[in-house]
């Protein structure tokens, strides 16, 4: 097999078996680890989750990288002194070129549609906020845009510069300690770039199963509500009076009346019962301080599957399943 052109279209079919693989490995172990990820401290979930979101697509990656690669060849395709060779050069794996490219350009439309999928409601969410920018204007007291609007309205938008948007039927309907929780509550959005975030989780987790992906996202948006609610708390000093502020505005922000846009975050989000209980709760974070092991237990796992993988008899049938599609 001629090591030049066929290499990208080679290198693409290893990466999409490697993504089915992880994704397939994340939809067994998620399930059986998401009460324990639940259980941790809202700004330690949120690692965790973002780290989960990029699992298949950076496992893919790295996998893919270290069979191509003549050092990777040499890892993981050389466990014995009569294997030392490029698993491309292998008469089994000799693919046709037009088969390969074939599985390219499917592999790459899937791709392009999913992005342009998430891409075009970046789209129109943008759009939707450029609207909201000009019926808005800056208040400086506050350090929010205020938008003129009756509908109830609180929330962060935008990317690379997040700014603090509030309607003006909030602003007089409201006491002034609920508008400082919420101008608590967004500003903790804003420092935490929490609108970037999850528009990386969402790009990012499109090679997850749909329902791992809809868990990982709804817990994501839940761990960045709350970890804002935390600091609303800290800075008006009184948990309580934050609990009291989402009972209050429970009904008014439905989500019908919330932005529909990938980087805005607004103020009723996320589970409010959830939220809510969590502010109540005294009791410390159960498992708040387990992280680090999980962290190691991680890389222990990733180790042991990649010496796995090392190993001669799983690395031939690895080469087996890639053989089968030239049969």
């Amino acid at each position: 097999m001629n090591l030049g052109l066929p290499m990208l279209p080679f290198a693409v079919l290893a990466a999409a078996v490697f993504a089915v693989i992880s994704a397939v490995l994340c939809a067994v172990a998620y399930p059986l680890l998401r009460r324990r990820v639940l259980r941790l401290s809202p700004i330690q979930r949120t690692r965790v989750l973002v780290a989960w979101s990029l699992a298949p697509l950076g496992l893919s990656g790295i996998l893919t990288l270290l069979l191509i690669l003549p050092l990777g060849v040499f890892l993981i395709g050389c466990a014995g002194e009569a294997h030392t060779h490029f698993c491309m050069t292998h008469p089994h794996l000799a693919l046709d070129e037009h088969l390969l490219w074939a599985v390219y350009l499917v592999l790459a439309l899937l791709m392009v549609s999913a992005l342009w999928t998430q891409l075009y409601g970046w789209w129109r969410g943008h759009r939707l906020l450029q609207s909201l920018a000009i019926v808005s204007h800056y208040d400086g007291q506050r350090g929010v845009q205020v938008t003129d609007c009756e509908v109830p309205l609180a929330l962060t938008a935008g990317l690379s510069r997040p700014e603090v948007y509030i309607s003006s039927s909030l602003l007089a309907s409201l006491p002034a300690d609920m508008l400082g929780v919420i101008v608590a509550h967004e500003r903790a959005h804003v420092r935490r770039r929490d609108g970037m975030i999850q528009f990386v989780a969402h790009l990012s987790s499109l090679l997850h199963c749909p329902w791992v992906r809809r868990w990982l996202l709804t817990d994501l948006s839940l761990a960045c509500e709350q970890a804002c609610d935390q600091e609303a708390a800290r800075e008006v000093g009184d948990p309580l009076r934050v609990a009291e502020t989402l009972v209050a505005l429970a009904r008014w922000f439905t989500p019908a009346k919330c932005v529909p846009a990938v980087g805005a975050l607004s103020f009723g989000s996320g589970d409010l019962v959830a939220r809510i209980e969590a502010l109540l709760s005294t009791a410390p974070t159960p498992h708040s301080v387990s992280l680090p092991r999980q962290v190691w237990g991680v890389l222990f796992l990733l180790l042991l599957g990649a010496a796995g993988y090392a190993a001669e008899p799983l690395h031939r049938s690895v080469e087996a399943l890639l053989g089968l599609l030239s049969w």
